[in-house]
C-alpha cells in the first residue's frame, strides 16, 4: 500500500481511516484533516489519497471539480438522464416512490433537514432544533427568509399542514409510514417559525426522518390536483415543464432562501430507461450525468474522459418472495430459494466486484447499528433440495422471476440467481417487463420478482417502509408482531448498544423468513463530464443533489 511496513501504526491509521471514509463516517475533507492531525507521512498521505480515489474517481463527500477549483461559474443547463422514470411519475412530494421522483423533488421543495455523509441531520429549512429531556417533545424553529415559488413566506402553519398530510392514510403519501410512530401526537405553532412536537412515546432520532423523500414541506394551501402542472416549493428551482416518463425541465429560483444558490439556470431531466441508450446519449454529448449506471457500463464511459462518483452504502437489489402466496407459504421453500442463490456469484458478475455480502435483511454495515451477529447465510444447493423435498418438491419446482431495466442490476440480478438457482433444481423463468409499467403493474403484485432500494438514513425508515407488519412497500408481506415490537423499542433507547440488540433480533426475524432474499449491498455509481462540477455529493441515496451543481467553461 505504501512504503511503510504493513502493521505498522502508519499503516493502521491509513486503514482506519480509509475504512471510516467508504463506510460513509467522514468527508474527503475530514479525513485528510485528521490524517494531518495525526502527523502521517507523506507516504501514508499519498496512500490513503490513493485509496480513497485518485484521478477521474470521486467518493462521498468530493467536490467534483471538471474546472479550476474553487471557480464557480453561473449559468447554463444541466441535462441528466435517468432510468427508472415511467407514466406514474410525479411532482408532488407524497408520491415519491424512484430515484428521478426523488430528484425532481428535490429540485421543487425543500426538507426541515439534509444529511451530511454519514446521514447526520444538518439544518435546511429547520435551522436548529431541540429535545426535551425523555425525547418526546421536540422544537424546530425555521429559518426565517425562506419563501415559497409564489413568493409566500415558509411558516410554521406550512409545517404543520405538511405533517397532517403525511400522517392521513387517505392522502397516500409515501413517506407516511416512516411517521407512523406519530400517530396520537400533537403538534403546536409556537410562533411565526417555531412548531413544537409532542410525541406519544419517545423517538431519538426524529430530526433525521425529515431529511428523507417525501418528506419535502409544501404550502399549507397545496393542492394534488395541480401538483404535476404547478407546483409550488421553496427549492432552488420552479417548475417549467414535466411529461410523465418523457421528460421535465426546471428553471433557476431566482428568490432562492439560500444565498448564491442555485448555480445553474436550469436543469432537464430525461427518463431513458435502457442502459445502452442512456450510455449512448452520454456519449454522444446529448446528457451531462447519468446516475446510478450499471458496473458494466463503468469502463466504456470512464474511458471517455468522465468522471465516475462511487458512494459506497447500503443500495441493494432484492427477490421478494412473497409468502402468503400459495407458492411460497412454506417457510422450508424460501428458504430452499435463499440457500440456493450463489451471492458471490451475484457480486462477481452483476456488481463486478463492486459490492459485500447481503444477508437477506436490508440494513448493511454502513449503518450505525447494522447486526454483526447474525450468521451468514451460506450458498447451499445439498440443503436447499433436501428442504424442497420436505416440503413436498422432491423432483424440483417451477417459478416465474419478474424483473426490469427499471433499476440497477435488476436484470443482471434476475439472470445470475435464475441460474444458480436451477442446481437445487429450482427452474426459474425470467420475465422481463416494460421498465415505464414495472412499479405499476409488477411491484407488489406478483408473487416473485426483483426490486431495487437505495439507502435509506436509519434502520428505523427502512423497517417501517418495507418490513414491518403493514408497511406500504412491504414486498414479501411479512407480518410478525414480534418485529413490530422491536423495531418500535429500538425507536425508544438513546443507548447505541441496546438499539443495535434490538435492531439485530428484528433482522434476525427479517433474515430467517426469507421473503426476501438481499444477495449483496452494491456502491452507487453516478458518471458526469468534466465540465460537471458538485460542491457537496450527498450520502448513500440514489440520486445528487443538484442545488449546488455547476457547469466548467
Amino acid at each position: 500500500m505504501s512504503e511503510e511496513k504493513l502493521g505498522s501504526p502508519e499503516s493502521q491509521h491509513v486503514d482506519r481511516l480509509t475504512n471510516q471514509f467508504f463506510r460513509g463516517r467522514v468527508t474527503r475533507a475530514q479525513l485528510f484533516a485528521r490524517a494531518t492531525a495525526l502527523g502521517l507521512s507523506a507516504s501514508a498521505l499519498a496512500s490513503l489519497a490513493a485509496a480513497c480515489g485518485g484521478g477521474s474517481t470521486a467518493s462521498t463527500g468530493a467536490a467534483a471539480s471538471g474546472g479550476t477549483a474553487g471557480a464557480i461559474r453561473r449559468g447554463g443547463r444541466l441535462i441528466v438522464g435517468e432510468r427508472d422514470g415511467s407514466a406514474a411519475d410525479s411532482l408532488s412530494p407524497f408520491k415519491v416512490v424512484t430515484s428521478i421522483d426523488g430528484m425532481r423533488t428535490r429540485l421543487l421543495y425543500d426538507n426541515l433537514v439534509e444529511y451530511n455523509s454519514a446521514f447526520e441531520p444538518q439544518p435546511r429549512l429547520a435551522k436548529e432544533w431541540e429535545s426535551s429531556a425523555d425525547q418526546k417533545q421536540w422544537t424546530f424553529r425555521l429559518v426565517d427568509n425562506a419563501t415559497f415559488h409564489d413568493g409566500t413566506p415558509v411558516t410554521a402553519d406550512d409545517v404543520i399542514s405538511t405533517v397532517n398530510i403525511l400522517l392521513d392514510e387517505k392522502s397516500g403519501a409515501s413517506a407516511g409510514p416512516a411517521l407512523a410512530f406519530m400517530k396520537g401526537s400533537t403538534m403546536k405553532k409556537m410562533d411565526a417559525h417555531t412548531v413544537r412536537f409532542d410525541l406519544p412515546k419517545p423517538y431519538v432520532d426524529f430530526p433525521n426522518v425529515w431529511g428523507i423523500d417525501g418528506t419535502q414541506i409544501v404550502p399549507k394551501n397545496f393542492d394534488p390536483n395541480t401538483a404535476d402542472s404547478a407546483p409550488n416549493g421553496s427549492g432552488p428551482f420552479k417548475y417549467v415543464s414535466f411529461t410523465a416518463g418523457q421528460e421535465s425541465l426546471f428553471v433557476k429560483n431566482e428568490n432562492y432562501w439560500r444565498e448564491g444558490y442555485p448555480y445553474l439556470d436550469e436543469i432537464q431531466l430525461i427518463d431513458i430507461t435502457d442502459e445502452n441508450a442512456r450510455n449512448n446519449a452520454f456519449l454522444g454529448g446529448q446528457i451531462d450525468v447519468s446516475p446510478n449506471v450499471d458496473v458494466a457500463s463503468i469502463a466504456v464511459l470512464e474511458a471517455s474522459n468522465a468522471q465516475v462518483f462511487r458512494i459506497p452504502g447500503g443500495s441493494f437489489v432484492d427477490i421478494a418472495l412473497v409468502q402468503d402466496d400459495v407458492q411460497f407459504q412454506d417457510p422450508r421453500v424460501r428458504e430452499a430459494f435463499a440457500l440456493a442463490v450463489d451471492r458471490q456469484k451475484v457480486i462477481d458478475v452483476v456488481y463486478l466486484g463492486n459490492a459485500h455480502l447481503g444477508n437477506d435483511h436490508p440494513i448493511s454495515e454502513s449503518y450505525p447499528h447494522a447486526p454483526t451477529d447474525i450468521p451468514q447465510r451460506e450458498y447451499d444447493v445439498e440443503r436447499a433440495k433436501q428442504l424442497l423435498a420436505e416440503a413436498g418438491h422432491p423432483d424440483g419446482i417451477n417459478a416465474t422471476l419478474y424483473t426490469s431495466d427499471a433499476g440497477f442490476g435488476m436484470v443482471n440480478t434476475a439472470v445470475v440467481v435464475a441460474g444458480s438457482l436451477k442446481e437445487a433444481g429450482i427452474n426459474v423463468k425470467v420475465q422481463k417487463w416494460p421498465p415505464d409499467t414495472y412499479w405499476s403493474e409488477v411491484w407488489l403484485k406478483k408473487n416473485m420478482y426483483v426490486s431495487f432500494w437505495s439507502q435509506r438514513p436509519i434502520a428505523d425508515v427502512i423497517l417501517s417502509l418495507g418490513w414491518s407488519s403493514g408497511a406500504p412497500w412491504n414486498e414479501g408481506h411479512i407480518n410478525d408482531p414480534e418485529l413490530d415490537r422491536l423495531v418500535a423499542q429500538a425507536r425508544e433507547i438513546p443507548d447505541p448498544d441496546e438499539r443495535k440488540r434490538l435492531y439485530t433480533e428484528a433482522l434476525q426475524i427479517v433474515h430467517d423468513s426469507a421473503a426476501t432474499i438481499i444477495p449483496a449491498f452494491s456502491d452507487l455509481v453516478h458518471v458526469a463530464r468534466k465540465t460537471v462540477n458538485i460542491e457537496k455529493m450527498p450520502p448513500p441515496v440514489s440520486t445528487p443533489d443538484f442545488h449546488s451543481a455547476w457547469l466548467s467553461a
